[in-house]
């Protein structure tokens, strides 16, 4: 999982990132210099560059278009605000559940720092202790007015 240290958006993974074009111009000491960044739609054609302007292409956050900021993360990383929680709770709705041999429903893969096997317990324990209103609040209150 990664998360933009410049604005704080959680990544389940690095397939979400976007595609950003960085412009760039060359200065009458040669030295290129950045001048725009925006978000490349797919199937967008980006002209070749030429001997004063150039753009590069590469992955990186989609609400503020950097790249430099992302940082891998997991349950043990600190400063969690409740909205970056609350990306994270939505991303945990997607990640796979199994029964183990005593009924109980532990995870069916490694999850963002949790072993395959840990139970559902224990991640809604982690929740619950990081998040200001608590894993209630996440459960059945978080999405009660949309």
């Amino acid at each position: 999982m990664l998360r933009c240290t410049n604005c704080g958006r959680i990544y389940a993974d690095e397939t979400e990132l976007c595609f950003i074009v960085e412009t760039k111009e060359k200065d009458n000491d040669g030295e290129w210099h950045a001048i725009n960044r925006r978000i490349l739609p797919e199937g967008t054609y980006v002209p070749e560059n030429n001997h004063q302007i150039k753009e590069e292409i590469f992955k990186g956050c989609g609400d503020c278009c950097f790249d430099e900021s992302l940082e891998e993360i997991t349950k043990n990383s600190k400063d969690f605000t409740d909205e970056q929680i609350e990306q994270i709770w939505d991303i945990f709705s997607n990640i796979p559940f199994e029964y183990d041999e005593d009924d109980d429903i532990v995870l069916d893969c490694d999850w963002f720092g949790f072993l395959k096997g840990t139970s559902r317990d224990d991640i809604w324990r982690w929740f619950d202790e990081n998040h200001s209103k608590g894993v209630y609040y996440l459960l059945y209150e978080l999405y009660q007015n949309e």
